[in-house]
């Protein structure tokens, strides 16, 4: 009988959520946006680092216990970050992140911050140039704290002439 180490079954069962994140659709069927993946890989990404942690304490199955837990309050914390913005916080962090896409030299920064719920956040572009069709793109990293927690996350935006501003770069 062959045997898997847990940490290889994490490794497998991480990799196959990720394969299987980019089948995911929508209610009506569609194809899942560039944010519902991304909130997924940020989900699995906080599951494995908790089941990383949960592993290192214990033994027997009580670290199995600590593995399981650890990958459940990973994911659910990094899942639900965003989620904690209210509407006029997402909005301020879209209106920000399009100042900086358009205005802010590579390596600097443009925050914002809501004094009465101490939610924030933070926009980085890294790098400019222009893609295979000659359309010019950026790269980024967003930060936003809520609650004392912080979650990062990069992506790529390329502009779009017929709307007039910079749009995820998808695929």
């Amino acid at each position: 009988m062959y045997i898997i180490s847990r940490q290889m079954m994490i490794v497998t069962l991480t990799a196959l959520a990720v394969l299987l994140g980019g089948c995911q659709t929508t209610d009506n069927g569609q194809q899942a946006s560039s944010n519902e993946t991304k909130k997924l890989i940020g989900t699995l990404i906080g599951a494995g680092l908790g089941a990383f942690l949960g592993s290192k304490f214990g033994g027997g199955q009580g670290q199995l216990a600590a593995v399981a837990i650890g990958a459940l309050v990973g994911g659910y914390l990094a899942n639900t970050l965003f989620e904690k913005l209210n509407q006029q916080d997402k909005q301020t962090h879209l209106n920000r992140r399009d100042v900086a896409l358009r205005e802010v030299p590579d390596g600097k920064s443009l925050r914002w911050e809501n004094p009465d719920n101490l939610a924030s956040g933070q926009i980085e572009p890294s790098s400019s140039y222009k893609n295979q069709q000659g359309v010019t793109c950026r790269d980024i990293t967003e930060t936003i704290s809520v609650d004392g927690n912080e979650q990062s996350i990069r992506s790529s935006h390329c502009w779009d002439d017929t709307e007039n501003r910079f749009k995820e770069a998808t695929g």
